[in-house]
């Protein structure tokens, strides 16, 4: 897996994730909404991210992020095709990526599912819950470190 900086042409693309999306009160991601995504990352690089998961050659879904000196925020992994371990893939890539840019800890949201349910049953440090601001849905807040098995 690689995590690449998003163009244009992706835009469709990414748009296709947010079809597995959970529904929010938002409506639906179209393309012209990546577009601009992709103009504030590109404004806000040193700040804010965000990357395209890729696996042989293919795209498989989008991580965005925030980083700043040696702490990280993951905001979203969303993948085209849920079940088939790329949002894991993913992860794992961005960890490395943000090790090796001297990141030690990172702060996640999660909506019920995976990420959440190990968080809860201790495998990340939880460190408050919330109500998602897009989605209306509860969130489990996280915690990993570079050290901690993912």
């Amino acid at each position: 897996m690689i995590l690449r900086t998003p163009n244009y042409n992706d835009c469709e693309f990414i748009s296709e994730c947010y079809e597995n999306w959970v529904e929010t009160d938002k409506g639906r991601v179209f393309p012209v909404d990546v577009r601009n995504w992709i103009k504030h990352w590109r404004k806000t690089s040193n700040i804010e991210q965000g990357l395209i998961g890729e696996l042989d050659g293919s795209p498989v879904g989008v991580v965005i992020f925030s980083k700043a000196e040696s702490t990280s925020t993951i905001y979203e992994i969303v993948v085209k095709r849920l079940g088939v371990g790329h949002g894991k893939g993913m992860w794992l890539a961005l960890r490395d990526r943000l090790v090796s840019e001297g990141v030690v800890v990172a702060d996640f949201e999660a909506l019920p599912g995976v990420i959440a349910d190990k968080t809860l049953r201790g495998d990340f440090e939880k460190i408050g819950e919330s109500i998602g601001s897009k989605t209306g849905l509860p969130l489990v807040k996280g915690r990993v470190t570079a050290d901690m098995r993912i």
